[in-house]
């Protein structure tokens, strides 16, 4: 046709993807200490048998700093140093050591020291006077302790196992073999167990666990080990309230390192715990504890995201636009990542979902994610960046 005409466009290359400001990224870390769901053994552990010469060990304690061990033994209390903190296979004994004997002359296996260092205790279900106290003038050297004749002997259970003190001094628990149950006082006069008075607050355990106790360092967890080699943990819904344990809700079995329980101990974070046995008389240490990552990456701040993970990580999506208007993200991985995993409900482009990144490449995953509101959420997990 006569009014046919040729058009040209001049610059008119279309882009495959458009590419926004940096979006933001708030991250969080959160420790979750005590964690028995996740407990593993460290394949550490520290050989005391020189020092015992051939008697069962019957508790351990660790203290605050993680440097000091203190092994118990029936008449005996042995110290060594853990060279790195809190890495038991560093350990070394310190020639240094305690008989309390004269005291406690039955069947001793409750061990508690006072966060400075400065007081121990000790429990005897084989005398009169279940509970004495000790004064070391230097702390944590238990070479410098002497007995103060303050003691304590509970009407509440025949048999008492252990004993722990809150870390303000004012509240003392005490493990009852007799009854399996956790017997609450009140000390008048802090960290001096002859001013306790009972107060009227107790918990039955389940399952049984009538071995040793350690409360966590807020109050809202209580560990125990059980003749059965299983340590529990129970949940406090009051914290430093022994009338609110609840029953167990995890357990870990330290069966595989020694079948016959003695003592546990855990590092003031919670994130270690030490396990003594008399079969082996071997200290182990295991870790006990999860982090959990939160990323959150904000699609109302922009699209494109970047992040070099330096361990397991997660990322979550949070307010794309309404209506069920498609969102798009690009996240920049910046390191090694072993596998990616995604959330169910992130629907991809195709339907497919992107291949996973090589080792040690720099990445990028584009994903969408369709709702009818702001409060969708979505994932995508980085397992094993480095």
């Amino acid at each position: 046709m006569s009014n046919d005409k040729d058009f040209k466009v001049k610059n008119g290359i279309q882009p495959t993807a458009y590419y926004e400001a940096v979006g933001t990224v708030v991250s969080e870390s959160e420790i979750n200490a005590y964690d028995l769901s996740s407990a593993s053994y460290d394949s550490k552990s520290f050989d005391p048998t020189t020092e015992l010469s051939g008697v069962n060990p019957a508790n351990i304690y660790v203290s605050n700093d993680g440097t000091k061990l203190f092994v118990m033994a029936f008449g005996d209390i042995y110290q060594y140093t853990m060279n790195t903190a809190h890495d038991v296979s560093t350990a070394s004994y310190d020639s240094k050591t305690y008989d309390f004997s004269s005291q406690a002359s039955g069947t001793v296996s409750g061990l508690f020291f006072k966060p400075d260092g400065t007081k121990f205790y000790i429990t005897d279900r084989g005398t009169g006077l279940d509970v004495y106290q000790y004064d070391l003038s230097t702390a944590w050297d238990i070479s410098t302790a002497s007995y103060n004749t303050k003691t304590y002997s509970p009407s509440e259970d025949s048999f008492i196992r252990d004993i722990f003190i809150k870390p303000d001094g004012a509240k003392m628990y005490l493990l009852g073999d007799q009854n399996n149950s956790v017997f609450q006082y009140s000390l008048s006069t802090a960290w001096d167990i002859s001013t306790a008075s009972y107060d009227s607050k107790t918990s039955v355990l389940s399952p049984v666990a009538d071995y040793n106790m350690y409360f966590s360092s807020d109050g809202e967890y209580l560990l125990t080990l059980a003749a059965t080699e299983i340590v529990y943990r129970y949940p406090l819904t009051t914290a430093w309230d022994a009338s609110t344990i609840q029953a167990s809700d995890q357990n870990f079995s330290v069966s595989s390192q020694d079948i016959y329980a003695a003592g546990i101990s855990f590092s003031n974070s919670g994130q270690t715990m030490y396990y003594i046995g008399v079969n082996t008389d071997f200290v182990y240490q295991y870790s006990v504890s999860t982090t959990t990552y939160t990323n959150t990456l904000d699609l109302s701040t922009g699209s494109v995201f970047e992040s070099t993970p330096t361990s397991d990580i997660e990322f979550g999506l949070s307010n794309p636009a309404d209506s069920g208007t498609v969102s798009q993200a690009t996240l920049l991985l910046d390191g090694s990542a072993a596998t990616i995993t995604y959330a169910s409900n992130i629907e991809w482009p195709g339907g497919t979902a992107p291949t996973s990144p090589a080792i040690g490449e720099t990445d990028v995953i584009t994903f969408s994610t369709r709702d009818g509101g702001t409060t969708y959420q979505a994932a995508v997990a980085i397992d094993g960046a480095k």
